[in-house]
């Protein structure tokens, strides 16, 4: 079972190396970039794309709910203009009062205190909100793939513009095969 888990995990590292290396291509406008392809073979590599772009966004937004959130709690100044600003755009979770006396009472340092007590408690929320967030991104897919630069709407690989470009040129079977394997493998 280890070597299974450790096979998985290479497998896995390479294909998010292969990712980020064609996600690095340099563009310019009129480079004449590739259109996105309805071909279904084409179906899992737009799928991994996506699904890239995705966990980096959501590591981005955790990333800045530890930054923030930490600022919030530790600055009187930051937490009067932070927390409103935050409560509008999500629902604010505070650590209860008496988690707070406790890590006092313990004399836990900043570090021990961020990850014994804050993140832990944070973590149901946390967990839930990403999960809504990730589910919900999904349904903006061709939206935020295919973008206009310059007058002249350019598309990324992935599900999205896949999605998009099955819609345009009428591809009602490509749009239901790419419905499909979404759903396959989000199941899996």
């Amino acid at each position: 079972m280890d070597f299974l888990v450790l096979g998985v995990g290479v497998f896995l590292i390479a294909v998010a190396l292969r990712l980020f290396r064609d996600m690095s291509v340099p563009w310019t406008p009129g480079s004449g970039v590739e259109a996105v392809s309805t071909d279904p073979g084409r179906l899992p590599y737009y799928a991994a794309r996506t699904t890239l772009r995705m966990f980096l966004g959501l590591a981005a937004s955790i990333l800045f709910t530890l930054v923030v959130g930490q600022w919030a709690a530790h600055s009187r100044r930051a937490e009067k203009v932070l927390v409103p600003m935050v409560d509008v755009l999500q629902s604010v979770r505070t650590l209860p009062r008496e988690l707070d006396d406790a890590a006092r009472m313990l004399r836990l340092t900043r570090w021990q205190r961020l990850w014994q007590l804050e993140v832990p408690a944070a973590m149901v929320p946390l967990i839930w909100n990403g999960m809504m967030s990730f589910g919900g991104a999904w349904f903006m897919l061709a939206a935020s793939e295919v973008i206009t630069v310059s007058g002249r709407d350019e598309a990324l690989p992935g599900m999205g513009s896949f999605i998009a470009a099955a819609t345009a040129e009428g591809q009602v079977g490509r749009l239901l095969l790419a419905g499909e394997h979404e759903h396959t493998r989000r199941a899996a």
